[in-house]
């Protein structure tokens, strides 16, 4: 619990592990970038580990697996981008800087 992944018929926990309970309470930027056979995940700019898949299907749930009892938060400005954003770019999107690249997909969801 506490790890973030993906889910892929099962899961893909990130590596090196990162415990999503040790983050302040409050808001966090929190992106996946999938590139090549692999999917970074970054937390607030940071890159915090590589998840060994990269998921090419339908995203079917954000923010915890399909039919998942684990509680998740809030999510809002969800965003899907038709590449692979770079480091710098996450990290001017966390620091609210913006981004040059338009994303396909962007709303709010709440939970």
């Amino acid at each position: 619990a506490g790890v973030p992944g993906s889910w892929n018929g099962s899961f893909q926990a990130v590596s090196p592990s990162f415990d999503l309970r040790t983050l302040s309470s409050g808001w966090h930027h929190i992106a996946y970038v999938g590139s090549g056979t692999t999917t970074t995940v970054y937390i607030n700019g940071n890159n915090v580990g590589t998840i060994p898949v990269k998921i090419t299907e339908a995203i079917r749930s954000v923010g915890n697996h399909f039919g998942s009892a684990q509680s998740w938060g809030r999510t809002a400005e969800v965003a899907i981008y038709p590449s692979a954003l770079s480091q710098t770019a996450i990290r001017n999107l966390a620091s609210a800087a913006g981004c040059r690249t338009r994303p396909i997909f962007a709303s709010d969801w709440y939970y």
